[in-house]
């Protein structure tokens, strides 16, 4: 449902600046709620912080079958992002401190990638089934998302809680230790910066791309179908991430972040979009595992999902200004000049960092 769900508000009569408007509110609540949820599943266990980052999001999806105008948008948004932040930073830390309990964490990086496979494939499944039903009609689409979410929870209910979290620190103590804990290392913190910029951007591209290419008279179905690529150049990221990661230098990831950079440049062509999202959804799946990999092997067990949850407030923070000023753009004037304009942020970011690895000496990324 994720993919469909700014064409199924715009069907439901929302404009695309409103829906630009509760696409940044999802964000500022984010923003503001990331680090203290970080702390909940540090204080109390990541087990209770997951499942109600899951019974938040069940809520959400019920509100959305009932979504008739902007206010009721903007509640459904927010019960979406407090589950949003009560499952970042969560779910991966819950992986990473079992492996600590069992001393074996230089799995991690080929469990993230299996993670990521089994993920992907799912949200392929899932883009082209919610396609399909939302062709029919979005109840469906969403009366089946709700379903999963059922399900969802009561798996998460036979979690197991890694002892290895067990602390005794206030939370006062917890967020003072997450924030010295990132301070030590200020390449990391530009490094999760970038990395989040070219999560926001692929994320706003992926959501908007279905109301593009509706405009060409493309069926739900089939403009689903250019997701789906971009979902099958992630699951290849999968299958060999976890290699990479054993020699990837910091010059690895900046010949990936340039050649994403490239490639946004060439979405809006329908002749070859797709090549592009294969791309990119490969990309991005590259820079994700091997930038969680980083953060977890920097981060004490106890500040864990608080600084994971840093990293996820860095990606609030460039959707909170991206994701409005892209529907204003495209309001204003076209899809076309947003994707555009997009891709030129997209670009100076990533000059910007190249800046930045002098700045900070980085020559690989241990020397993060």
């Amino acid at each position: 449902m994720q993919v469909l769900w700014v064409s199924y508000l715009f069907y439901k009569g929302l404009s695309l600046w409103e829906i630009g408007l509760v696409e940044g509110i999802f964000h500022i609540v984010s923003l503001s709620m990331e680090v203290p949820t970080g702390l909940i599943a540090d204080r109390y266990g990541r087990k209770l912080s997951r499942i109600l980052g899951a019974c938040l999001r069940l809520s959400y999806m019920i509100l959305m079958l009932f979504v008739s105008n902007l206010p009721l948008a903007i509640i459904a948004f927010i019960l979406a992002a407090l589950s949003y932040n009560l499952e970042s930073g969560s779910d991966t830390a819950l992986i990473y401190d079992t492996l600590v309990e069992h001393q074996e964490t230089q799995h991690f990086p080929k469990i993230q990638a299996i993670r990521e496979i089994i993920l992907q494939v799912s949200s392929l499944l899932g883009v082209f089934v919610g396609g399909y039903l939302a062709d029919i009609s979005y109840v469906y689409a969403i009366g089946s998302t709700i379903a999963l979410f059922i399900i969802g929870i009561g798996i998460a209910c036979f979690f197991v809680e890694p002892k290895v979290i067990e602390t005794k620190h206030s939370i006062k103590t917890l967020s003072i230790m997450g924030f010295r804990t990132l301070m030590q290392y200020p390449g990391l913190v530009a490094l999760m910066i970038v990395g989040a910029l070219f999560s926001s951007s692929l994320y706003t591209t992926h959501t908007y791309l279905i109301v593009y290419l509706q405009s060409f008279n493309r069926s739900l179905l089939e403009a689903s179908g250019w997701s789906m690529i971009e979902h099958l150049g992630a699951i290849m990221a999968g299958f060999t991430i976890y290699r990479f990661t054993k020699f990837m230098k910091l010059n690895y990831t900046l010949w990936m972040m340039g050649i994403m950079a490239f490639l946004f440049w060439w979405i809006t062509k329908l002749e070859i979009g797709y090549i592009a999202l294969f791309g990119l959804g490969f990309g991005e799946s590259m820079l994700y595992v091997s930038i969680t990999n980083m953060v977890n092997q920097k981060t004490p067990s106890e500040v864990r999902a608080t600084v994971l949850s840093m990293n996820s407030m860095f990606f609030s923070v460039m959707m909170i200004i991206m994701y409005p000023m892209f529907g204003w753009i495209a309001s204003t004037y076209s899809l076309i000049s947003a994707f555009y304009g997009l891709s030129a942020l997209l670009s100076v970011g990533f000059i910007i960092f190249l800046v930045s690895m002098k700045v900070f000496k980085l020559k690989s990324l241990n020397s993060l």
